[in-house]
């Protein structure tokens, strides 16, 4: 051997030996060894050996991310014909399969094993072809297959059902008998004498169930869903029993239905279909073997704040476990995204769970298969077929239920990067067919296309347990799956949620309407039958809205809203029972407050421990520039004249800002003022006043912060406890800073940053439980991120990323609950661009106009985030005990920070809180991080080896 080309590889098993063979260098791994021999003209040439040592690296770790090592076995082509399609699978109680298919231009063939070993194919006359029982070759008259759906009895009896020209459902059987032979079919019988969908399957105590949907025209048969059955080998079939009508089925072929059915073991009978006219998926059971219906239920249907162009709920699906019953259809309540949705019942069908999302496919595009199917380890899959738009390419994902969460999808892609061992051509399967064994074994049959070549294929892999897929089980997300609420054109400002004492979820916003486009308020609400219509709900009666303040007042069950209006400057009140809410004529006439000036700004409302009702507000400028107060005693009807709590020109400032009153749980009335410099400016500094007799008299006033504020929010948790959080704009970064006093506001510790981000805007929500810790979620980019204080430092909690593709997240509003906190956001994108007419010209370089979308998001509270704030931070362990803020001045942010970190080191705070679902908000996995350490190692490798050519190198010149 040529000294140049020498190449140890020290393995007996040169499969799982990483090899790299290239001119110049040979490298050989065996464990953790690695041995080279180098030689004089190693060196020549180590550098582009090494160069593609990485490429094969690199090439590596990407086949390594697409899930290629999934436990497939090399599928199997059984048909062997070049002509075979439409396979049709049926399963014998002993576990045998039998695969039938069409073959173009031998008719009927099909073929039986275990999955493993597989009989030849064998040519049957069957009587799903017309003419029946025709041999296609040779036959004049041949006019082509009906596709059947088989199912094997306790008996082994195939029984086979199928559609034939006429639309009429017919049916047949025959016996399995010695060396998988067929005997003679029965005579065709019809069931019934039209039919567009069926489902037909074979019960473990031996009965035949029939669903179908008739079409029907016949005013004595009504279209609908109708179910027979069958308790004597399909001698006998009961009457058929009408178990739904509907006329939108009458125009509907076999290509546009879908209806399924499932039999539970304690012999509950269940039937689910897509009413695919109307959008609606429905179940419906029978507690006594068929003879009753329960009224059918709507699993899903289009809602009144889906985009037009989501696609309705469809292609539902149905297993069953013991008395468990679980459901998974599609479906788009996302403006132009097609979900998978399950939802289960652990009673047999009496009561059903909250609906899960399941899959998020990223296309409008439904996926186009979706399949249940139960493991023989108390695991339920899902199969699921989608078009990956990002490289349009279509995909196989399975995933698994443990009973309380879905995991990840895992990718097959054995079978869609599988190529034909005969033809070395990429094979592109579909019509997939499925079935678990008892060994708990997946077995696919499937149509192969190889260019114009079509043949029958069989695959399996196996399931595994819980163990195997738990790393595909993310830890549960304290974050909710984003709900949608509403698409709007108009631009959304100052959204608001609340919780009322029923639990449902209200969400207010303002929006421009008519032709001058004043902004008036919206309003939506979720109940126990989804969010309602967004309607506009109030208008301000000369102008617009602006600087709205809104109070849910619980001791009366009504809601409290002040504001100013934009063309007259002057507060207004109205006010409407929580119940009549949605109902613009309940709510009152809008009331103009008293006011010393023609110049009002930012009204604020709210209820005292006596229930009257207090709106402060500000005289920004001019001689009567102060802080104000009105009161009514009597629920709103009449109002006090306004008192001035604090006089601005007395104490010389410019400009009064905007107020901020909190009420303590002692009765002191707590009030934080901003002082901008001029009208315009929107930063200020903040200062603090106090008054212990209802505001009769103040407090001198304290600033609280040493920065200039934008937004700011005074919280008064606990007696004698205040906190400041407010925000500082400067440099286009904004910085969060946090400041509180434990004597009553007669001393405050320096701010201290809770964040720090380069941007323009943060928009933030800061909330206060009932323990007195302060929660805060803010807006990054498309991050909702979550903080909290828990008495000593500001912990960490989990982030929720959100879709920023060409999207912008401006607006916020949270508020606390028993056991998490619910958020309301405005997302800003840019609309689709519509099309042109013919009258019309495309501008080149004209933007489409922006769009807005609300939606709403939960996030429940762990137990650490839950607790006293003194119980907290004596729980706090040395392991996750979190950096003390420093109680020092902070020092400056730098004006541009680093590109590594958009965050600053000083302003994040390194302990993680552990995370906990609560039942009250259900939640979904976050998606899994496949990790890049892979590629930090692949190619640190490959550098280091690089670099050690260059050392040698440079050794034996020196030497030479």
């Amino acid at each position: 051997m040529n000294d140049d080309y020498e190449v140890k590889i020290e393995s007996e098993n040169h499969v799982n030996t990483n090899a790299f063979l290239f001119f110049g260098v040979g490298i050989s791994f065996q464990g953790d060894c690695v041995k080279k021999t180098l030689h004089s003209r190693s060196v020549r040439y180590g550098l582009s050996g090494l160069l593609v040592v990485l490429m094969f690296l690199l090439a590596w770790q990407v086949s390594a991310q697409s899930g290629g090592g999934d436990g497939w076995e090399d599928p199997l082509n059984l048909s062997l014909s070049g002509t075979a399609v439409e396979p049709t699978l049926a399963v014998a109680p002993s576990g045998k399969f039998y695969l039938f298919w069409q073959d173009r231009l031998a008719g009927y063939q099909y073929s039986s094993g275990d999955g493993q070993n597989w009989r030849p194919p064998v040519k049957l006359l069957v009587p799903f072809t017309n003419p029946p029982y025709s041999p296609v070759v040779g036959v004049e008259d041949f006019g082509g297959f009906y596709k059947p759906k088989l199912a094997i009895d306790q008996d082994n009896v195939l029984h086979g059902f199928w559609s034939d020209d006429e639309q009429k459902l017919r049916y047949s059987r025959a016996a399995l008998l010695e060396d998988d032979v067929l005997s003679d079919w029965t005579a065709t019988e019809s069931l019934s004498e039209i039919v567009s969908g069926f489902s037909v399957l074979a019960g473990s105590d031996n009965a035949l169930h029939l669903a179908y949907i008739r079409p029907s025209t016949d005013t004595e048969i009504p279209p609908g869903v109708y179910y027979r059955r069958s308790v004597d080998g399909g001698v006998t079939w009961t009457e058929p029993q009408l178990v739904y009508e509907s006329d939108y089925l009458r125009p509907l072929d076999a290509e546009k239905t879908n209806i399924k059915t499932a039999v539970a073991d304690n012999g509950k009978i269940f039937i689910v279909w897509d009413d695919p006219l109307i959008e609606k998926v429905f179940v419906s059971r029978s507690a006594d073997q068929g003879a009753n219906w329960s009224d059918p239920l709507i699993v899903d249907q289009r809602l009144p704040n889906d985009a037009l162009e989501s696609p309705g709920p469809q292609n539902i699906d149905i297993v069953t476990q013991g008395s468990d019953v679980y459901l998974a259809w599609q479906g788009g309540h996302e403006p132009r995204l097609c979900s998978v949705y399950s939802q289960a019942s652990p009673d047999g069908g009496q009561t059903w769970g909250d609906v899960q999302k399941v899959l998020d496919t990223g296309s409008p595009e439904c996926p186009s298969l979706t399949r249940l199917f139960l493991g023989e380890n108390d695991l339920l899959f899902l199969l699921t077929k989608v078009v990956i738009p990002q490289v349009e390419r279509t995909q196989l994902f399975i995933q698994a239920w443990d009973g309380e969460q879905w995991s990840e999808g895992e990718r097959q892609d054995t079978l869609f990067d599988f190529r034909d061992p005969a033809s070395y051509r990429t094979v592109s399967f579909s019509c997939l067919q499925d079935y678990v064994t008892q060994e708990n074994v997946l077995f696919l049959a499937s149509c192969g296309v190889n260019r114009a070549v079509e043949d029958i294929w069989v695959m399996q892999r196996p399931l595994g347990d819980a163990a195997v897929w738990s790393e595909r089980f993310a830890p549960p997300s304290a974050w909710s799956s984003p709900d949608f609420l509403t698409t709007r054109e108009a631009a959304v400002q100052s959204p608001a949620v609340f919780i009322d004492a029923e639990g449902n979820i209200h969400a207010f916003w303002n929006e421009p309407v008519g032709e001058l486009g004043n902004p008036a308020l919206f309003h939506m609400v979720k109940d126990e039958s989804g969010w309602s219509r967004p309607l506009t709900v109030l208008k301000s009666p000369d102008g617009g809205m602006r600087q709205q303040s809104i109070a849910l007042d619980r001791l009366h069950n009504r809601f409290l809203v002040t504001w100013i209006d934009d063309q007259n400057s002057r507060p207004y009140f109205s006010q409407v029972d929580v119940a009549a809410v949605a109902l613009a004529t309940d709510w009152s006439d809008p009331l103009f407050l008293p006011a010393v000036d023609l110049l009002n700004e930012w009204p604020q409302v709210l209820l005292d421990d006596a229930g009257n009702i207090l709106v402060v507000y500000t005289v920004p400028v001019n001689e009567n520039r102060g802080v104000y107060l009105t009161r009514s005693e009597d629920g709103g009807n009449t109002w006090q004249d306004p008192a001035l709590w604090f006089d601005g020109a007395a104490a010389d400032w410019p400009v009064v800002g905007q107020p901020a009153l909190t009420i303590s749980d002692d009765g002191v009335f707590n009030l934080l003022v901003k002082r901008p410099l001029s009208p315009m400016d929107s930063q200020a500094d903040l200062f603090y006043l106090r008054s212990e007799d209802a505001g009769q008299t103040w407090t001198e006033p304290v600033q609280v912060n040493d920065q200039l504020s934008g937004w700011a929010q005074l919280e008064a948790p606990n007696s004698g406890a205040l906190h400041v959080v407010y925000q500082e704009q400067a440099n286009n970064r904004v910085t969060t800073w946090h400041t509180n006093s434990t004597d009553n506001g007669v001393s405050w510790v320096p701010p201290v940053p809770v964040t720090d981000f380069e941007a323009d805007n943060v928009p933030v929500s800061l909330m206060s439980d009932a323990a007195g810790n302060l929660h805060i979620v803010f807006f990054t980019d498309a991050t909702l991120q979550y903080r909290w204080w828990n008495g000593t430092n500001w912990l960490i909690g989990e982030n929720k990323e959100l879709d920023g593709k060409m999207a912008a997240y401006i607006a916020l509003d949270a508020q606390m609950g028993k056991s998490g906190f619910d958020v309301v956001y405005v997302k800003e994108f840019q609309a689709d661009a519509p099309l042109a007419t013919d009258d019309e010209e495309e501008v080149e370089g004209v933007l489409p106009p922006l769009s807005y979308e609300l939606y709403r998001v939960t996030y429940s509270l762990a137990e650490s985030e839950l607790q006293p704030a003194a119980e907290a931070a004596a729980q706090v362990t040395p392991e996750v005990e979190p950096t003390a803020v420093p109680t020092s001045a902070p020092t400056a942010v730098p004006a541009q920070p680093t590109e590594e970190a958009e965050e600053t080191a000083v302003v994040e705070v390194t302990a993680v809180p552990a995370l906990q679902n609560a039942t009250d908000f259900p939640t979904q996995p976050a998606p899994r991080n496949n990790g890049i350490s892979p590629w930090v190692v692949s190619i640190g490798a490959a550098l280091l080896l690089i670099l050690i050519v260059f050392v040698i190198g440079i050794v034996r010149m020196r030497r030479k």
